[in-house]
């Protein structure tokens, strides 16, 4: 009982202290005409003499319970429980921030991530009532998705289709539940961890955990032999917006045909489940030199170390290129990152592009010679 006194003592005695001394440091600051020029009596008032106030409380209050109530003396056996006190004081307040900063929504004031999934339905369902299925999150409240895609087939028969919903909050469970006209609901539990992390690959096909019948009472488990399935990704908008930027050139013949505007231009960066849209710069998207013309464009990196870029020209061939950047450093090395060598401003050496897809190609091939196409980037 008497350390616990001790410490609520210490505790109070620091709030006190911190606020005399502040009293003080406002004295202090006002008898010898402290400038306030940008704060400067502020920060001698928060920052030296309240920190004063605040220790010289904290070990009065200590103190007084240990000497008065303990009936400790002597300076060893003070200073040892005091330190114990100061300890126990720490890990409370360590502890605090812990949970805290487990419970706090990092989402809260910007983007927040996207569950983005492909759903494959069962064959013999007809296309108009598969077109008109909903899909909602239920993670303490209920949020409809989005299609983003027409029905595609599958190899086997079935047809498949993309979409995605916002994350709202966080949730310790959340189920994402399918409802197609004349089939029961069908629940997919989903794996994701209260703050979901990001991911560029969606994960593997599940079936779903439960199908809720018309009028029943209760959802069932779904049969061994059920088609539908699922499979799905986090996208943090947050991670995606700080990767890497890459310029780069993309020389080719004279010849080549090139429309007018340079948005027609489709430059696209990939990587594993991620499709990011780049631009040729409009200022500068195409020049000639001699019997070759050059492309100037930019793209933000799909993945994390690097991606695909694709560049589209309309009723040409998809040229392909790979680039590799700097990986983020992690927290907390990413505190020394101002330590590291400036990156360079100057394109790389031209190279070959990688690959190329031809119109109306179902393949994409690798690069010939007789492409005559070649790249140099550098990353910004």
């Amino acid at each position: 009982m008497t350390y616990l006194l001790a410490l609520l003592a210490g505790v109070a005695g620091a709030v006190l202290g911190y606020l005399g001394g502040a009293a003080v440091g406002s004295l202090l600051a006002t008898v010898f005409r402290m400038s306030s020029f940008e704060g400067a009596s502020g920060y001698f008032v928060a920052f030296v003499t309240g920190p004063i106030g605040a220790i010289c409380g904290l070990v009065l209050g200590m103190y007084l319970v240990l000497r008065f109530h303990g009936g400790f003396s002597g300076f060893s056996a003070m200073a040892g429980r005091m330190i114990l006190i100061v300890f126990a004081i720490g890990a409370l307040a360590a502890g605090g921030v812990f949970i805290r900063l487990a419970t706090l929504d990092p989402h809260a004031n910007r983007a927040k991530p996207q569950l983005l999934f492909e759903m494959r339905f069962a064959s013999g369902i007809p296309p108009n009532r598969i077109a008109a299925a909903s899909v909602e999150l239920h993670s303490g409240g209920s949020t409809a998705a989005t299609w983003f895609d027409d029905l595609t087939p599958v190899a086997d028969g079935r047809l498949a289709r993309r979409g995605g919903v916002e994350i709202p909050r966080r949730a310790s469970s959340r189920l994402l539940v399918l409802r197609i006209s004349g089939e029961p609901d069908r629940i997919f539990r989903l794996a994701t961890k209260p703050t979901p992390e990001h991911s560029d690959a969606l994960g593997p096909w599940q079936k779903a955990d439960f199908i809720f019948p018309e009028g029943a009472e209760r959802s069932q488990p779904v049969p061994a032999n059920d088609p539908f399935e699922i499979r799905y990704r986090v996208r943090d908008p947050q991670v995606e917006f700080a990767r890497a930027i890459v310029e780069f050139e993309l020389e080719l013949p004279a010849t080549a045909s090139l429309p007018e505007d340079h948005e027609a231009v489709a430059v696209t960066a990939r990587f594993a489940d991620n499709a990011d849209r780049g631009s040729l710069r409009k200022e500068s998207w195409r020049r000639i030199e001699g019997d070759r013309v050059v492309l100037h464009g930019i793209a933000q990196t799909a993945g994390p170390a690097g991606s695909t870029i694709e560049v589209a020209i309309p009723s040409g061939p998809v040229r392909m290129f790979d680039v590799t950047v700097t990986p983020p450093t992690p927290w907390p090395w990413n505190l020394l990152e101002k330590d590291r060598e400036p990156r360079s401003d100057a394109f790389g050496p031209w190279r070959s592009i990688d690959r190329i897809k031809e119109p109306h190609a179902a393949e994409v091939r690798p690069a010939r010679p007789e492409d005559d196409a070649r790249v140099r980037y550098f990353e910004r």
